[in-house]
Order: structure tokens, then C-alpha cells, then sequence
């Protein structure tokens, strides 16, 4: 199966969520597995999850800070854990994705060198 059809299949011929996909992992497919088994083993929903992927890396934009696709793939696993406890069914995993940054940032992430 191409990558476009992985696509296509994963989001069921939801256009929009093919493109956002595609942004984040054309240039890197295999981080497209994490994405789909992490998902099969959680609540989250693509959309949601796309929607964390997008805030955590504004988030990081705003504090000039950089991690990689697959270290932030990481970062929102490990928050889908965290909150499986701590999050109540009528709240969505972007608020508890900006809970987590509020209150424990992000150390892994490296400051973008100034040019």
C-alpha cells in the first residue's frame, strides 16, 4: 500500500484530515505507525490527536523552542497516559495537553538557534 493510500484508508476519505496528515508525515511515513497504533489504543480520536500534534507545535513555536515529529509523537503519548487518570470524559485532550504543558512544559525540547 503507497503512503497516499495508508492515507486515504486511515481517515477513511476524510479530505481534511488526509491533508493534515500528510503534512506531518510525508516527509516522515514511519511516524505514521506510532500515529495509528497509539491511536487504536486510546480514546483519542484522529481528529483530536491531530489537533494535540498542532497545538504542541505551536506551542513550542511560541517558546522558540524545537523537538522532532517523533519525540513530540512521544510527548502526546505520554499525556494520553497521564490523563487516562486525571481527565474526566467531558473534557477534550487538547485542554489536557495545555494542562500538561502549563504545569510541566516540555524539557526535551532544545531552544531554536537564533540566526
Amino acid at each position: 500500500m503507497t503512503f497516499d493510500q495508508r492515507i486515504e484508508y486511515i481517515t477513511r476519505g476524510s479530505v481534511p484530515l488526509q491533508i493534515r496528515l500528510k503534512k506531518y508525515f510525508r516527509v516522515h511515513p514511519e511516524a505514521l505507525e506510532k500515529v495509528v497504533d497509539l491511536i487504536d489504543n486510546s480514546d483519542i480520536s484522529l481528529g483530536e490527536y491531530l489537533q494535540g500534534l498542532e497545538y504542541l507545535s505551536h506551542w513550542l513555536n511560541e517558546k522558540e523552542r524545537y523537538l522532532k515529529l517523533i519525540d513530540k509523537l512521544e510527548y502526546l503519548s505520554c499525556t494520553i497516559e497521564a490523563l487516562d487518570r486525571k481527565v474526566s470524559d467531558n473534557h477534550c485532550f487538547v485542554e489536557g495537553l495545555k494542562l500538561m504543558l502549563d504545569q510541566y512544559g516540555c524539557e526535551q525540547a532544545t531552544t531554536i538557534p537564533k540566526s
